[in-house]
């Protein structure tokens, strides 16, 4: 049974392409579990206002004094007023029945009133597109409580009521054959067949899956395959899975699909034997372990080089320490300063802790540790799917983050999660020399253990031209 707190207790997930009855549809399912996930986050929450001080999205949208309850509190209201004096949620020319719930009106009335509310609720609104996921608010909620998951739910309801563009999803629905990531491996070759695919193995040849994220595994193939070159050294019986976590369907409100594609990834994992999966993003590792619960181990590629005794896909200490200096004005050398960006997955550090203990015996300069990491941390702006709606607030989120690093001394940035390394790579591509963008190398740690570095110009290219090469019809095709 999922996990994952956007979906109702025992809720049925159906993706086939069937219309759906009136009292199946996606709006009343997204408001049930909504409603349940709203009332929890109220009964639950203390009002101490400790998230509503640590997010300044909360501050902006008027919403400091209520802060956590906010969003759950403004969804129970306006689930209330549905039914009060018929105006307008009702089916169309009637008022609500005396003593009506919400979920007994007509799906059509139900997306329209949620649509009226949010055209009301302008804050509200503008702080449900603004927030990023990043759990950086409720890090340290003393109920325990995740805002995430009164957004997400809202999300879902936004989605299913139409209040969402679905084209600014479509190029990300990842549970379909071709979205950006498999289309940008189609036209540009990239493919992996010297390792078996999970989808297709057999059972019982294999006990471990490389789950690189789509990320990596599109843009950073020769990274991808260093790892796989090094699984294999190690002596691991493993399968490759190409497939997305599903996190950008649950930022574009499509938590239940989300569910479905890792539900399809476990069975596949259940079906090859596999026991355990190493990821090399903690966005993978959560979103993955919402559902995979203990049937198959997530494990972290930090933990494993760990666990393997540091023996690093990046040959000799000697060549990686190659890395670890930088020539200084007068010639020589010194090592460098660096600082790591935690993902805002991550706050358990289960990528964070063991990839300062291989930094550190590694002899990689020194660290300097910045005011937001581990449980602390922020987010990148690449969290939320926020560049579809506010790209200004994400690059400030992004440029908070350099700048951090830079006034702590350190000259690179070394990043857990690949999505986060594309972020600051993209802001870097049109900078001026003098921003902190360029100022600040921004590497994901496989570039410092593998000696290779990924070449964003390179890719962001790529991604345009595919657009208007000899593929671009079949591109804009596939993607809208």
């Amino acid at each position: 049974m999922a996990t994952d707190p956007t979906l109702g207790e025992g809720e049925k997930v159906d993706v086939g392409l069937k219309e759906q009855r009136p009292e199946q549809s996606a709006i009343k399912a997204a408001l049930r579990a909504a409603e349940a996930l709203w009332q929890r986050a109220l009964r639950d929450c203390a009002l101490c206002g400790r998230c509503a001080a640590r997010c300044p999205i909360y501050d902006q949208e008027g919403a400091g004094q209520i802060g956590q309850s906010f969003a759950a509190a403004a969804g129970l209201r306006m689930l209330e007023g549905f039914c009060e004096n018929g105006e307008g949620h009702a089916p169309a020319g009637q008022a609500a029945p005396a003593g009506a719930r919400w979920n007994q009106l007509v799906p059509e009335a139900l997306a329209q009133g949620v649509r009226e509310f949010l055209a009301k609720e302008g804050e509200l609104y503008h702080y449900l597109r603004r927030c990023c996921l990043c759990d950086h608010c409720t890090a340290w909620c003393p109920s325990g409580l995740a805002t995430t998951a009164t957004v997400k739910a809202w999300r879902r309801v936004m989605a299913a009521a139409g209040v969402l563009d679905a084209r600014e999803s479509q190029s990300v629905l990842v549970d379909q054959p071709w979205h950006i990531f498999s289309v940008y491996r189609a036209v540009w070759g990239i493919s992996y067949p010297e390792w078996p695919d999970l989808a297709t193995v057999a059972p019982e040849t294999v006990d471990t899956v490389f789950f690189p994220g789509c990320s990596l595994v599109s843009y950073a193939p020769e990274l991808t395959r260093a790892v796989g070159r090094w699984l294999d050294e190690a002596g691991l019986h493993w399968a490759l899975c190409l497939d997305c976590c599903g996190s950008p369907l649950v930022s574009a409100g499509l938590a239940e699909r989300s569910l479905a594609l890792r539900q399809r990834i476990l069975a596949e994992c259940l079906a090859a034997g596999v026991r355990r999966v190493v990821t090399v993003c903690s966005g993978c590792a959560e979103e993955l372990g919402a559902v995979f619960g203990g049937a198959v181990e997530i494990v972290s590629l930090p933990q494993l080089m760990c666990e393997l005794g540091g023996n690093l896909p990046g040959g000799s200490q000697a060549e990686r320490e190659i890395l670890n200096q930088v020539q200084d004005d007068a010639g020589g050398v010194r090592d460098i300063i660096y600082a790591i960006h935690d993902s805002c997955h991550d706050r358990a550090q289960t990528s964070g802790a063991p990839l300062r203990a291989l930094l550190e015996a590694g002899g990689l300069g020194q660290l300097r540790e910045l005011e937001h990491s581990c449980r602390n941390t922020a987010c990148c702006g690449a969290g939320g799917a926020v560049a579809a709606y506010d790209p200004t607030l994400c690059r400030e989120r992004a440029e908070t983050i350099l700048s951090a690093a830079a006034e702590r001394g350190a000259g690179t940035l070394i990043t857990t999660c690949p999505t986060c390394a594309y972020t600051m790579a993209q802001y870097a591509l049109e900078a001026p020399a003098e921003s902190v963008f360029k100022r600040v190398q921004c590497k994901h740690y496989l570039e410092v253990f593998c000696r290779q570095r990924v070449d964003w110009d390179k890719v962001f290219a790529q991604l345009g031209g595919m657009w208007t090469g000899q593929y671009a019809a079949w591109v804009a095709e596939q993607l809208g």
